[in-house]
């Protein structure tokens, strides 16, 4: 395992490390799943919940020989995601998920300062790329209703963010937007 200790104290403290089980004999172990990005592979670490020690690193295929049910699918999505969210893993690393993601959408008026908190859309995330809620046309019309709903026009809006559970907040275009910069840059 090539990854040092400083970057994985910084998986763990960012939430990037799946807890995944606990050890049958001795319960002061726990097990985590976590993705080393020098290695590019994943790992399961075994730390001493007193000391907080990691003691051993195993890959997957060998924790798996000795606990085949602790690791689940969810589990290597929840690790692979967060961490092709947060950059360090290459998109195509992304596992597409069916189930619904919640994504914080604000956005900017042309005369406030402030953001405007319009709620939470969700949607599943078939591919890496919060910016691609701005293809969606279910998206735009939670905006519109929600727009409505505070008493605000849509006409007034510059610019609209989404942040996902785990990731920073995004700006989101409007197809015509796209092709409006485009169309600029030309």
């Amino acid at each position: 395992m090539k990854i040092c200790p400083y970057e994985l104290l910084r998986i763990f403290n960012a939430g990037m490390a799946k807890w995944v089980g606990r050890a049958k004999i001795n319960t002061e172990r726990s097990h985590y799943l976590i993705w080393s990005p020098p290695d590019r592979a994943l790992f399961v670490l075994i730390q001493d919940v007193v000391s907080g020690t990691v003691i051993t690193a195993l890959t997957v295929e060998m924790y798996q020989k000795f606990n085949p049910e602790d690791l689940a699918d969810e589990h290597i999505r929840f690790v692979m995601n967060g961490m092709v969210a947060a950059g360090f893993a290459p998109a195509d690393y992304w596992i597409p998920t069916s189930a619904l993601v919640p994504h914080v959408v604000n956005v900017q008026l042309f005369d406030q300062l402030q953001l405007v908190y319009l709620g939470t859309f969700s949607c599943s995330v078939e591919s890496f790329g919060i910016e691609k809620l701005g293809l969606r046309k279910d998206f735009w019309r939670f905006v519109a209703v929600q727009l409505h709903a505070k008493g605000h026009d849509l006409d007034r809006v510059v610019t609209v963010w989404a942040k996902p559970p785990r990731g920073d907040a995004v700006e989101v275009l409007h197809p015509e937007s796209l092709a409006a910069r485009a169309a600029e840059a030309a």
